[in-house]
């Protein structure tokens, strides 16, 4: 039952352009209407009377004592604040950033950056601390990467994208400028739905015909349907079966990149369920136009973000048109977006070991771990597209899908009716807040688990409710309100994560089972291979444990799943070349840009030691992998990338002059350094490779792997004591590395045998790795037996003996016995 459009089309395979959310307001006025004053018509404004909402009427803002100043110079807005070398200048506002809870500004600079000012205006009521200014990073200095002036605050590179539409970075890498580009200043009607100008082509042609023309006719019954009236807008009528309707939408999808509807059309009861369930879940894009801006992400090129080829004309059915005819118009979903955005998985520097929230990260990276997510959810199954807030207050929101009787205070919450602790978000939504004063919350709709909070350490709503009780009471709790959960005391990734953080050696056993556990989410999956990086050994004489690994591996690189493929790539670190490759290499060819590049920069390293064969089947995707650090040359990450593939090659030239362009753009991103000084000892060139290090802790002082690799670098030299200084604040800074206390206690034996002991002791403790405590108890083996000593060693031996075999104790004794 397919619908025609009666002599309208578009032509074939032409490419559409943005013409500006004006020119859609001329058909879609409701929406447009919805969108005015939203948060995405906010995300970014010209500095105007209209628009700022701080104080600059000669304000005066205190900080570390000295004085900052918001004022006016006429119809301008500025601020006198302290540069890049402390001195204080004025500076114009020309942009304001978003608008409540609280408002950002930026200043222009000659060489096109664009910076976010430290201080940002409260926009909340008085009431409710507001109408303040306050300073958004108080803790930074010169040197921090997130300083006013620096990359971490650089719009054109880490906002824009998500702040306006149809953005073009263009950097200029040689003269380090920039000559940024958008459509529109704000998040405009096709930076969700995509360039328009071919809609606007085929609507135009529809206005063009006479008035009583039928625009869209059912082919089977000749009913007319999307007429127009007589003011030209458009009527559906008729439109009663829910295919009908699917298909009229399809066709109004005409010139259009993006399928925006929902992923679900039909909920329905199923027996033993409490919640509706999807009778079926159909392909949207909605979820990655969403995720394109609501992710924790690294941009990798400025291709449009096209999800399909744009919906072509009437001579093809819906499902043609929904299909495409090509491996590029098919291509959707997670894979499209891993072709222009590399995404961030469940790290411990982002998230908690049980996927709740830690560091911002924007929405989709919870999702994805959610039931929801899996059931065809999506976002405006809660939230308005345009004025993208909740359709409808709790609990009706959540009673969409979830039974009310099933789901009331007596039944579920067991907090008094209509209390903020009777909230479906209060239990299951919980709040973050990020930038000092925005709570965000948690969309990975987490269950209560302060079961699993006494192993992990990860938070739960009931005691971050309760803050007078413990996790075990908050545990025994919801055991006698759900008796029969099976979520008691059942097993959970967080465990693996957890215990892969702090280096239990039962991790990778853990980890390898999660990573092909189909009732995970792809996400946890991707992440739990993720976590296998550096837990490699020899695959011919490979432990059960570790052959679970190469297995885990194996299976993930064939995986349907790009995330599950990508996460296969960092797993494998850790293997030689030869085994990485045979695990790697299928990679090279894969469809989805992110994984093909990754893989090549893996291999990449080993560029050398390759075949011919293997050089030229590595050097497609090496090209790719080359134009997305090329694409993010104006940070140190992407030119140091650009080093290392130069360094592999033997084009030692080109290596340290991307090294050193990294440090003149970031002085204060230290791989850099590192890569540049072990570049130069490769070379034979210790001192220089010494000096470089020493620049880069004066540029980063906040670092720890520049002191550990200039403390390296002085014990190759034979300055063991210059060395032990600088191991020892590696160590200090990096507190909770396992591995820079285990050099730093290796360095400082011949010094402190008792103080070296208690190094390695604190490695064993951060890792769990029995070769920490064996280094130990044989530093103090090996040493005179004074009284501290032996009574350490006899310490050391007692739990060493747990993980060893008593042929290693004796061992050990007997050395000690030949110290006395």
């Amino acid at each position: 039952m397919a619908f025609i459009l009666l002599g309208v089309g578009i032509t074939a395979n032409a490419e559409p352009n943005y013409v500006g959310s004006q020119t859609c307001a001329g058909c879609h006025q409701e929406q447009m209407a919805a969108w005015q004053g939203s948060h995405h018509d906010k995300a970014m404004q010209h500095a105007t009377v209209d628009s700022v909402l701080g104080n600059f009427n000669n304000q005066a803002l205190r900080f570390n004592g000295s004085e900052n100043r918001f004022f006016r110079k006429g119809e301008e807005y500025w601020v006198h604040i302290a540069d890049s070398d402390g001195h204080y200048r004025d500076y114009q506002i020309s942009y304001t950033f978003g608008y409540y809870p609280l408002q950002q500004y930026m200043v222009a600079f000659p060489d096109g950056r664009i910076q976010l000012i430290p201080f940002a205006w409260d926009t909340r009521p008085e009431s409710e601390g507001g109408q303040r200014w306050f300073n958004l990073y108080p803790d930074q200095t010169v040197t921090d990467r997130f300083y006013w002036t620096n990359t971490g605050q650089n719009w054109n590179h880490m906002c824009a994208d998500c702040h306006s539409t149809n953005v073009q970075k263009n950097y200029d890498a040689k003269g380090n400028r920039y000559a940024t580009s958008f459509s529109e200043i704000n998040v405009g009607c096709e930076a969700c739905h995509g360039p328009a100008s071919l809609h606007i082509d085929w609507a135009k042609q529809v206005a063009d015909m006479p008035r009583d023309t039928p625009t869209i006719q059912q082919s089977e019954s000749g009913k007319g349907l999307a007429n127009r009236s007589p003011d030209g807008a458009f009527q559906n009528e008729g439109l009663h079966d829910g295919r009908d309707r699917e298909d009229a939408y399809q066709a109004m999808q005409i010139g259009l990149t993006r399928d925006l509807k929902q992923a679900v059309s039909q909920w329905v009861h199923q027996e033993g369920n409490k919640t509706l369930q999807p009778k079926a879940i159909g392909q949207t894009d909605q979820i990655m136009a969403c995720a394109q801006c609501h992710s924790r992400r690294t941009q990798l090129n400025e291709s449009p973000h096209r999800l399909r080829q744009p919906f072509s004309d009437s001579s093809k059915s819906p499902a043609d048109i929904q299909n495409g005819g090509s491996l590029a118009a098919r291509e959707q979903g997670a894979n499209a977006f891993l072709n222009k955005y590399r995404m961030s998985l469940i790290t411990e520097e982002l998230y908690y070991p049980d996927g709740q929230i830690y560091d911002e990260n924007y929405v989709y990276g919870s999702f994805l771990q959610s039931k929801m997510a899996k059931k065809g959810v999506t976002c405006t199954n809660c939230h308005d597209p345009h004025t993208a807030k909740l359709t409808m207050p709790e609990p009706a929101l959540c009673q969409q899908c979830h039974n009310a009787s099933a789901y009331s205070p007596q039944n579920h919450t067991f907090h008094p009716p209509g209390s903020e602790a009777s909230k479906c978000t209060s239990c299951h939504m919980t709040e973050t807040v990020y930038m000092s004063v925005d709570p965000r919350r948690d969309h990975s709709w987490q269950i209560p688990r302060p079961d699993l909070s006494q192993h992990t350490g990860a938070p739960n709503a009931c005691t971050q409710c309760h803050q007078d009780r413990d996790d075990k009471w908050a545990a025994q709790q919801l055991a006698k309100w759900f008796p029969h959960s099976k979520y008691q005391d059942a097993r959970h990734f967080s465990v693996a994560f957890y215990a892969e953080s702090i280096g239990h050696r039962d991790a990778i056993d853990a980890l390898a089972y999660i990573a092909q556990d189909a009732s995970e989410s792809e996400i946890i999956r991707a992440s739990a291979l993720e976590r296998l990086a550096g837990h490699a050994g020899d695959p011919r004489s490979l432990s059960a444990r570790q052959q679970n690994r190469v297995v885990a591996l194996g299976r993930a690189v064939k995986h349907d799943s790009a995330m599950i493929r990508l996460g296969a790539i960092t797993g494998s670190q850790g293997f030689g070349l030869v085994e990485r490759w045979q695990i790697l290499s299928p990679l090279l060819v894969d469809p989805v840009l992110s994984v093909r590049t990754e893989a090549a920069g893996a291999l990449v390293e080993g560029w050398s030691t390759l075949s011919p064969a293997q050089q030229q089947q590595l050097i497609p995707p090496l090209a790719e992998y080359m134009e997305i650090q090329q694409y993010n040359a104006d940070r140190g990450f992407g030119r140091t990338n650009m080093g290392n593939v130069y360094r592999a090659q033997g084009e030692i030239d080109k290596a340290i002059a991307a090294y050193q362009g990294a440090i003149a753009i970031e002085p204060y991103f230290d791989n850099s350094y590192v890569n540049l000084a072990d570049l130069y000892r490769e070379q034979g060139n210790e001192q220089l490779a010494l000096q470089t290090l020493i620049s880069g802790m004066k540029a980063q002082p906040k670092s720890a792997a520049l002191p550990f690799s200039t403390g390296l670098a002085l014990l190759r030299r034979g300055d063991k004591t210059g060395a032990v200084e600088y191991l020892k604040l590696a160590a200090e800074l990096a507190a909770s590395n396992s591995r820079y206390w285990y050099v730093y206690g290796l360095a400082l034996e011949q010094q402190d045998v008792i103080a070296a002991s208690q190094s390695l002791e604190k490695a064993f403790a951060l890792s769990g790795n029995p070769q920490h405590l064996y280094a130990q108890c044989e530093v103090l083996a090996r040493n005179p037996q004074d009284a501290a000593v032996a009574m350490a060693l006899s310490r050391c031996l007692k739990q060493l003996s747990q993980y060893v075999p008593p042929e290693a104790i004796n061992s050990l004794k007997a050395q000690s016995q030949h110290n006395r």
